[in-house]
């Protein structure tokens, strides 16, 4: 496999990365885990070159010659890759070539053997250089003969873009391998898509398969970005025993997974291997290995002997960043052969991360400089774009920046009340007041939006620390000096003012009184309901022409509720005109409610609400679950959440149901209540629920009813005395006033 990257996009020329993978015959360069481990041992000869169309001063491009980091003794392969650097100008596309010969024996096919890499040095719309695919596969492939086999190619493109796998169709990307020099069995068949191929091997011995990885730059595009050769050995062989059953994986990290490492960190895997046939034992693993692995000897489990376990350890690498794949497959003692599995070890960079919100810098707030007391945090998807918590745990961490510590964390899958998925954007609450005059910033792992196993580019993290900052006030220490003069010297120190808090004080003048005003006409009888408006005359009262349509009448009623009218009251009423037609009967339904006999389910069952009683004049999550098997969504009709200062009954604060939705939101179990302002210190508040906020009053149904008992949901805020500090010698003094603070936008 030869591969390519550009890793300097700012120069001219650009810096183009080969990274290439070689397997020979281990007879030729044989390997020991000692040279390995000292990462010196040198294995291959030959050289990458250009044939035609090339850049200036490129012609013979590198030496094949790369590290050992890999082999296999029965199999009798020995297998390394490097990377090597050399410059390109931009705007070339062109091939990079290493052949030779000779093949040894094949059943089909052989004589010289040719791979080839396109390499295209066009900056794409994006306004990113390419990365081509990396292409992973066992270097030898066990198959017994006449079993039926899908064999997928491993491919990982850390541009995430559209690949296809096709058949090697050149003398320079094949070589006497190409398909068209093959005879193959009638049933081969590759899915170019899903680069799987599907083979039932018939003869014994040795073919070479020679495929090409295409990657394009969108769904419908039909001119590859690249092109990257794979080309790899099947062993076909048969025996007597006859069972076939395949060694199979079951580690403690599912097959494909993508595991996420940072640059100079080591982590640290068990592989187990099941072996299937009775009376079999493993007896080898076939493996290829990247840079910067190491593997332990295998032992046998001690409960159970059919399972053999071994460890690999990777260390990241700045230069390996993107997938980097571990492939394995476990032989018996029969020769089955398991199906290879990869693990995918990711090595991201925080400034590099391909996650979406990360490319776009999706809308996040706040930033810069927030309160100690800073709670709601919001993430907003790009249009179309929605994620939904995942089932693996995840965390988004807030870090301290001078020391790359955790200041606090939350785990997505378990915190539900701290961090929300909505359809639209991710909303995190936190429960820490912040050390004053610190600079932090918010860390988003692996698997917060997509589940780590997909390997999509939105299962990345977003981990760079300029992506979504903030920082906090100093808060100065206060000194009071006193002097020895016969002077007095008065200071008033006041706090600054929050840009990000706003506080609201708001009136609502409210009445008592109801007034409807009923339009009947010969055919229909309409009523529309309007509050806080004066009435006019008493009930019943004669009805009045409307002035621009003589066959509408209108008239007005007015009720007064009365706490011995608790309940529905009806007022039922029917048209007849001159004829004596009388119109069907329509009835509103006045229904007056005591504060304290609401029958709504959640003030009957005394829904858990929290907070209550003592809270920080900055609290801002307030939490009330339903009751078991109960649900509600958000209202299209208006309807209000009410804060209100329980010795006035004012509206402190108030938040629109219906439109406020990043204020009010509405889970499968709960109502969350975000509020954004800073309550009065010293002061009793209670929350009051308008009709409608849980069912349409439409409905005339219990929990379409209010909850505006005051005793329902009290809360209070602490008070803040002035500290007054006065200190006298003989005829001095020094008084020192703190005023609270006063927040607004």
């Amino acid at each position: 496999m030869i591969t390519w990257r550009i890793t300097n996009s700012t120069s001219n020329p650009l810096v183009v990365e080969i990274l290439q993978r070689h397997a020979w015959n281990y007879s030729w360069w044989p390997c020991t885990n000692a040279q390995i481990s000292a990462g010196n041992y040198m294995i291959g000869s030959g050289n990458i070159i250009c044939p035609s169309s090339c850049p200036p001063n490129v012609s013979t491009i590198n030496s094949v010659t790369v590290p050992c980091t890999g082999y296999n003794q029965i199999e009798s392969y020995v297998s390394g890759e490097g990377r090597f650097t050399f410059r390109v100008p931009p705007n070339y596309r062109f091939r990079a070539i290493f052949n030779n010969s000779a093949w040894f024996s094949l059943v089909t096919g052989g004589g010289v053997w040719s791979v080839a890499t396109e390499i295209n040095t066009y900056i794409r719309p994006s306004g990113r250089y390419n990365q081509a695919p990396i292409v992973t596969m066992l270097p030898v492939i066990r198959l017994r003969r006449y079993l039926i086999y899908d064999i997928k190619i491993n491919v990982a493109d850390n541009d995430f873009d559209r690949y296809t796998c096709v058949w090697s169709n050149s003398s320079q990307e094949c070589g006497g391998v190409c398909r068209s020099a093959l005879t193959l069995p009638a049933s081969t068949f590759l899915n170019e898509t899903s680069c799987i191929l599907h083979f039932v091997p018939a003869t014994i011995g040795f073919y070479a398969m020679a495929f090409t990885i295409l990657d394009f730059e969108n769904e419908t595009s039909t001119t590859p970005l690249s092109r990257v050769p794979i080309q790899f050995i099947f062993n076909v062989w048969d025996s007597n025993v006859t069972c076939s059953l395949k060694p199979i994986y079951i580690g403690d990290v599912s097959a494909d997974e993508c595991i996420f490492v940072e640059p100079g960190k080591n982590i640290t895997v068990l592989i187990r291997i099941k072996v299937q046939c009775p009376n079999a034992t493993l007896a080898n693993v076939i493996g290829v290995y990247p840079t910067g692995f190491t593997q332990s000897s295998r032992y046998t489990d001690a409960y159970d002997p059919t399972i053999n376990i071994f460890q690999v350890s990777y260390t990241g690498n700045a230069n390996q960043v993107g997938q980097n794949l571990f492939c394995f497959a476990g032989v018996d003692s029969i020769g089955n052969q398991g199906d290879s599995n990869c693990l995918r070890f990711t090595v991201q960079l925080a400034s590099d991360s391909r996650n979406t919100l990360y490319v776009n810098n999706a809308t996040h707030f706040p930033m810069g400089l927030v309160s100690k007391y800073q709670s709601n945090w919001t993430l907003l998807y790009p249009t179309t774009t929605t994620f939904v918590r995942p089932s693996t745990d995840a965390y988004i961490r807030f870090k301290i920046t001078s020391t790359q510590q955790d200041f606090v964390t939350y785990n997505v899958v378990k915190q539900t009340t701290n961090v929300i998925y909505l359809s639209d954007r991710l909303i995190i609450l936190s429960n820490v007041v912040f050390s004053p005059g610190q600079n932090y910033y918010i860390s988003i792992d692996p698997g917060v939006f997509l589940p780590i196993a997909t390997c999509l580019r939105d299962s990345m993290g977003i981990t760079d620390k300029t992506f979504w900052p903030f920082n906090t006030a100093s808060e100065p220490n206060t000194t009071v000096t006193t002097s020895t003069t016969s002077q007095s010297s008065t200071t008033t120190l006041v706090n600054r003012t929050v840009p990000t808090l706003r506080t609201i004080t708001t009136q609502v003048t409210q009445t008592t009184q109801t007034k409807t005003t009923t339009r009947v006409t010969t055919a229909t009888s309409l009523s529309t309901t309007t509050k806080q408006i004066h009435f006019t005359s008493p009930f019943p009262v004669s009805g009045v022409a409307d002035p621009h349509d003589p066959t509408i009448n209108i008239f007005q009623v007015s009720y007064t509720g009365n706490a011995n009218q608790v309940g529905q009251n009806l007022f039922c009423f029917a048209g007849v005109d001159s004829i004596g037609n009388q119109g069907d009967s329509n009835c509103l339904r006045f229904t007056v409610q005591l504060a304290s006999d609401s029958r709504n389910t959640l003030y009957v069952n005394n829904a858990t609400h929290f907070p209550m009683g003592l809270v920080s004049k900055y609290q801002s999550n307030w939490t009330l679950l339903y009751p078991t098997t109960t649900t509600f969504v958000r209202p299209s009709t208006d309807a209000y959440i009410r804060f209100k200062i329980t010795s006035t009954q004012q509206d402190f604060v108030t938040y629109n149901v219906a439109k406020q939705i990043t204020n009010v939101i509405y889970l499968s179990d709960r109502l969350i209540i975000l509020s954004n302002v800073v309550f009065s210190p010293g002061q009793n508040y209670y929350i009051s629920i308008d009709p409608g906020v849980f069912l349409p009053i439409a409905t005339c149904l219990r929990d379409s009813m209010e909850i505006t008992d005051k005793t329902f949901w009290p809360f209070n805020t602490a008070s803040e005395p002035n500290t007054t500090v006065t200190t006298s010698t003989t005829s001095q003094s020094s008084t020192t006033t703190l005023v609270n603070q006063t927040v607004n936008i």
